[in-house]
Formats: structure tokens, sequence, C-alpha cells
């Protein structure tokens, strides 16, 4: 069986993608994007969400009900359509108990392997979905090709969105109970206002009337009825209302009253009262007071709402959004929802926000806003951003894209992005959704690792370069040396011999040129003698020598540059060279070393025929470019690649130097 191999990251990534809409959209559409985010990251072949339900006797079934998959088959849905407890046979009480199941086809039997066999799945992983008590529903991976295992946090993260599945559709059932309950209580108001025109202006229930100089109260029978009570079982409460409700609510409810009182500002104001069995429930309290021309309260008239049950399902429906939220939140990048704009306008960031840029979310919210998100991207990367995300975009995919931002406290920072367009009905991008990662460390992990790497390898190349020459090289000098010494003698030799003598003396000198040469490549004498200036001016002088280019160098460098930034740049010059020689068809190339506040830059740009940067994997096409690429970020630098067809290439590396 083959282990599942996925980047746990990428895994965070598209449950928190999958996560994501499942927040932002209805419960159908949002399942069906989050399979399609979850699943295409992961490289599995199928992913899906099946309904259990039950048969005319009670029986359990489940049906698929939400898929994605490259490999549509309608036959393959219609037999995964009222799957009974016998065919699942052992999965359904391990899913039953909230535990995931592995199946691979070499380990199914009986019906589950036939059942495998007829779809052709190699391997399934089943996680439960519950919400409440609820056993609601299966999520499951699918591979047609290979078998394949999964790890413990694997799972964990795949159980936990399975979770999110259940909390989406505990929201969706709570949203459609709200909908219907605001539907009946609207056409009940409706109807209530035609059957009771001459009602008090807000008596939506029952009714009460209070006359404080007379000291006389009413309470319809309504009223008593929705605290339990018969009309005749309490005295009609007055002044000791108030103590009917609950402590939470007593002191904000007696405020608005008597505010409403002395200032006359509307009094409507939501509590809980006491019932007769002792519970609290939920009521909406309107009233009007009527006062005399010296300004005395003469009556209050008012009505009782009973929204105990929607005000109960708003509170579940805060509290799913609560729990959707915390999962953002918790998420270790941030999570955003924006325009797609080059100012990259934010509608929405998570907490993570301030962590990695230094701003709050609110900074960024409005038109304009105090910061936008593009101000904070390095101005050498948001060209290269912007391109990658619109090609991918252009290609209906989702973009990964690494580049440096500046956060609020002037701190440099790599960051990893991953996300992909949001369209509308009609098929028209609205929005970018996705996460971002702070990988700094990670970055300046490999560039300790690319230095050690270097340092060792030019330190081999240096040995390899001194025993070539304090070794092979004087030995073959003097046996050169030696046959000079011969040549008087080989006159006496037959012409055969001479002829042999004259051969082994060329090959000798062409050996002990080549060996000069390779000395040289591995490690010019001109770098640590006479400095990286000299060494790239004897470099384009090489190149003048073996092609028919003409080169032109400028430098303003005065000082020599510590030995590994000195190093790197000429090694990154060589194989930018090279390529010229090789590839670029250019007549004429221009180099310049120029150092500038903070940094040196070392630029190569010819005149040649160029490529097409956005149709290439510069860095998976043989030009030697991840060699430079590694090499000038192991000195904390960057490297850019500027190439149009039939326009030349221009290649730029920019090194800080602390001074």
């Amino acid at each position: 069986m083959t282990s599942h191999t996925n980047n746990i990251d990428d895994l965070v990534l598209g449950v928190a993608s999958a996560t994501n809409a499942l927040i932002a959209e209805k419960l159908d559409k949002g399942i069906n994007l989050a399979l399609k985010a979850l699943s295409k990251p992961l490289g599995v072949d199928a992913g899906f969400v099946s309904v259990n339900h039950e048969d005319e006797k009670g029986g359990f079934l489940t049906s698929m009900k939400y898929a994605w998959t490259p490999h549509s088959n309608q036959e393959r849905l219609e037999r995964n359509q009222n799957v009974g407890e016998n065919q699942l046979g052992e999965i359904l009480p391990v899913l039953s108990n909230g535990d995931c199941f592995e199946l691979t086809y070499s380990q199914a039997k009986d019906e589950l392997k036939a059942h495998m066999g007829f779809d052709g799945s190699k391997s399934v992983i089943l996680f439960p979905i519950h919400f409440e008590d609820t056993f609601w529903g299966i999520f499951g991976l699918v591979d047609f090709h290979q078998e394949r295992g999964w790890s413990d946090s694997e799972k964990a993260l795949l159980l936990s969105f399975a979770n999110s599945i259940g909390n989406a559709v505990c929201r969706n059932i709570l949203e459609e109970g709200l909908e219907k309950l605001v539907a009946e209580r609207t056409s009940e108001l409706q109807n209530s206002r035609k059957r009771f025109q001459l009602a008090i202006e807000g008596s939506q229930d029952g009714i009460w009337d209070w006359q404080p100089k007379e000291d006389k109260a009413y309470w319809s029978p309504r009223l008593f009825e929705q605290l339990g009570y018969q009309p005749d079982e309490i005295p009609v409460p007055k002044d000791n209302f108030f103590d009917m409700i609950h402590p939470d609510d007593a002191d904000e409810t007696r405020l608005r009253f008597e505010k409403h009182l002395k200032e006359r500002t509307p009094y409507e104001v939501e509590f809980r009262l006491k019932t007769k069995p002792g519970d609290y429930r939920w009521f909406k309290s309107t009233g009007q007071a009527l006062w005399d021309k010296a300004g005395n309260v003469v009556r209050i008239v008012g009505s009782h709402e009973d929204i105990h049950d929607k005000k109960m399902a708003e509170i579940e429906v805060e509290e799913s959004h609560r729990r959707m939220n915390n999962l953002v939140n918790n998420l270790p990048g941030m999570v955003y929802r924006c325009l797609n704009d080059q100012k990259w306008t934010m509608y929405y960031l998570s907490s993570a926000c301030e962590t990695i840029t230094g701003y709050t979310s609110e900074e960024f919210y409005g038109d304009p806003g105090d910061v936008t998100y593009g101000e904070l991207i390095h101005v050498d990367d948001r060209i290269e951003v912007w391109d990658q995300v619109q090609a991918a975009l252009k290609r209906d995919e989702s973009f990964r894209v690494i580049y440096r931002i500046v956060d609020k406290s002037g701190k440099e920072k790599w960051l990893w992005e991953q996300g992909n367009g949001v369209r509308n009905e009609d098929g028209e991008l609205s929005a970018l959704e996705g996460c971002i990662f702070d990988i700094s460390p990670v970055v300046r992990n490999q560039e300790l690792q690319h230095q050690a790497i270097y340092r060792a390898e030019d330190n081999q190349r240096r040995k390899v370069a001194a025993e070539l020459h304090d070794g092979l090289q004087q030995t073959l000098s003097v046996s050169a040396l030696n046959l000079h010494y011969l040549e008087d003698e080989v006159d006496k030799l037959s012409p055969s011999s001479r002829d042999r003598f004259a051969k082994s003396k060329a090959f000798l000198e062409q050996g002990i040129a080549e060996t000069r040469s390779i000395a040289h490549r591995l490690m010019p004498k001109s770098i640590d003698e006479l400095g990286l200036d000299r060494a790239l001016q004897d470099l384009l002088a090489s190149v003048e020598a073996a092609a028919d280019i003409e080169c032109k160098y400028y430098s303003n460098l005065k000082d020599r540059l510590e030995a590994e930034v000195e190093l790197g740049l000429y090694r990154m010059a060589q194989e930018a060279l090279n390529n010229v020689i090789k590839s670029s068809k250019a007549k004429h190339v221009n180099a310049q070393l120029v150092k500038m506040k903070g940094g040196i830059q070392l630029m190569i740009e010819d005149d040649g025929i160029g490529f097409d940067k956005n149709k290439l994997d510069l860095y998976e096409t043989g030009y030697g470019l991840t060699s430079m690429k590694n090499r000038i970020g192991a000195l904390s630098g960057s490297l850019t690649i500027d190439s149009r067809p039939d326009h030349g290439t221009s290649v730029i590396a920019l090194i800080p130097l602390n001074e």
C-alpha cells in the first residue's frame, strides 16, 4: 500500500479553503465547492458526501448527494444510492462511534469488496458527519488508481473538516427554521392587523395596561397563558413586575422603561420572564405612555410578544458562526477575501492579519482604508505577483505565489499564498479567497543551508584547483621539460618513433593547458587575488574570445566585498554568460556592477532572442537558473529575470550589504 505523502501544509490549506467555502456559501453550494477545494490539492480521484436516511421500515440507508471527481460516472453515482447497513458491514459501527474508517480493495471482504470492484475503487477513507447527537452523513475520499494510506495528523485534520460540515448542516437547519419562523410570524402579524385594527400600535401578542395614578393594571388572558398561568391564578403584576424578569435583564429593562416615562424615548426591549414552572422565556415588550398636560404619566399601554423560539434560534446561529470563526482564527495563517485589483482591496481578513502584517484587519477595510495590502508587497515583487495571479485566473486554476512584504514595523517578511477566484452566478469574477502564511523562518533556514552547501562546495573547488596546480600541473610540466631535453636524441630514432615522440609531446602540452583551464574555472585566481571587479573583466574577455559577442562592462566598486559575496556574484555571472553563449544568439552583452546604498547589484543583459517568461518555468528548463537563484538567496539576496521574445534578457542580482 502506498503511503499518502501530501505536504501537511497543503492539507491545512485545503481544509482552510474548504471550510471557508462552507462558511461563505449556502449548504449545497458550499459542500460542492469544499469538496473540490479539498480533493484537488490532495491528489485524490474523488471526494463525496452522502446523506443518511431511513427506508420504509426505519432501516438505515445512505445516499451519495454531493460529489467531486474528474472521472464522472453516472452508473457509479446511481450505485451509491440507498446503500444499506448490510452493504456497509463493519463500517457503520465505526462511523456511528465518531471514528474514521480506512479501506483498501485488497483488504475488503464480501459485499464491500464487490461494491469497490464495481466502482473501480482502490482505496477509500470515510469520516462521520455529526451535528448535535445526529449521525447525518458520511464524508469520503476515493482513489481509483492506487491503495493509499493516511497519517494520524492528516486524519485528524480531515475529521475536523467533517465536523465543519456538521456545523454547516446545523447552521443551515437553524437558518431554514428561522426563515420559516419569521415567515410564519409575518403572516400572523398581517392577519392580526386585519382582525384587530383597533389594537394599540405595537401590540403583537398579549396586551398590558397600567394606570399608575389609579393603581390599576390589566393583563390580557394571553399574557397569563404565555407564562403558564390561568388569569385568576395570580394577581396582575404592578410595581413588582420587574421581579419576574431575569436578573441579567432587569436593570436594562427598568432603565429603558424609566427613560421612556421621563424622556419619552420609544420603549422596546427584549428580556426573559419567569414562567410558572420556574424557567425563563424570551419576550419582546413594546409600550407607549400617555401624559397629562402637566407631564405626568396617566397611562401606559403595551404588548408582550413571545420570541423565545426565534431568540434561541438566533443564539444558536450566532454560536455556529462563533465556532466557524474560531476555526478560521485558529489557523496558523491569514484567511482573506479581496477584490481582484492591484490594491488587493480587502473584504475580510482573519485575526492572524495583525501577527503577519502588523496591521489590524479594520485598517484594511473601507474605500479607502488606512492601508492597502498591495502597498505592503515588496516593490520588486508586485508585478510578478500580479502576473502570476492573473495567469492562474485566466486558466481558471488556483494560484500559489511566494513574495515579500514590508510589515508595519518596516520588517521584511517572506509569505506563501494560495487562493482561487470566486465567480458569481453569471460566471463573472467577483472576488479572490485564500490563505497567506509567513514562511520567513523557512526562507532564512534555506538561506543558511545554501550558504553551508556553497561554502563547502567552494572550499572543495579551491582544494581541487590547488591540487591540480601544485600536483598534476607540476608533474606534467616536469615531464614536458624532460621530453624537451631528449629532443637532440630523437633525431637518432626511426621516423615512426620520432612521430610518436612528437605526438606524445603535443598531447602532454595539451594536458598542461587543459588542467590549467580546469583549475581556473574551478577557482579563478583573480577572485582571491584581485577581487570580483577584475575577475568579471577577465570573464567577459574570455566570452569575447570564445564567441562573436561584444561585451561592455561598468563598475563603481572601489573596495573589496566579503569573499562569499564576491564568489556568489561571480558564479552567477558565469552561469548567466554561459546561457548567453549557448542560447541567446546575442551580439552584445552589457554587464554592470553597481554598489548602492545598502546593497550591491550585478546586472547582465543581452540583445538576443529572449523568451516569454510567462510560458516557461524558469527554474525547470535547464538554464541553471535554480543554481543562480539559490546562490543569491543564500546571501539573502533576490534574483530577477526579465525577458521578452526578440527583446533580449536581463538577469539582475541584488544582495544587501551590512555597512
